[in-house]
């Protein structure tokens, strides 16, 4: 039976917990920052949760909007193009949730050999995304 990479008998400040409730957690000893720390992580894994949630909402309201304007001569045309902005929105929201996900459990594993990654790749990407989509939203909406 193959020993996970995490918990290790080098490691025994790492443990499982035995309930159902703490399924998938680690019990770390709560010596200095550790706690604070892992906390940290976790409040910022939110952060990104609602970065996504807040894209989402914006790409639905966006195609509800411009299906608003449908009864005008090029209604179509915005319907169209309602629904394209909309998916890249929510297509923006799923890259964030992701890069979130990724980067919470990145730091984690970090944070047990006592790093901490700076955050560079995953910020930039979803900086340029938006910026794109809240540009080219502000073009459209001027055009109505």
């Amino acid at each position: 039976m193959a020993m996970s990479t995490i918990i290790s008998p080098r490691r025994p400040d790492l443990k499982k917990p035995k309930t159902l409730f703490n399924f998938g957690s680690l019990l770390l000893e709560n010596k200095n920052t550790v706690a604070r720390d892992h906390l940290a992580s976790e409040r910022t894994f939110l952060a990104w949760l609602r970065t996504s949630i807040s894209l989402s909402s914006i790409g639905i309201g966006l195609t509800q909007l411009l299906k608003i304007g449908e009864k005008d001569s090029n209604g179509d045309q915005l319907v169209k193009v309602g629904k394209i902005m909309g998916m890249c929105f929510i297509a923006v929201s799923t890259l964030t949730l992701c890069i979130g996900g990724f980067r919470y459990f990145a730091v984690q594993e970090l944070l047990l050999e006592k790093k901490f990654p700076a955050s560079v790749t995953g910020i930039v990407t979803v900086v340029v995304f938006a910026m794109i989509l809240s540009i080219s939203t502000f073009i459209i909406v001027m055009k109505m």
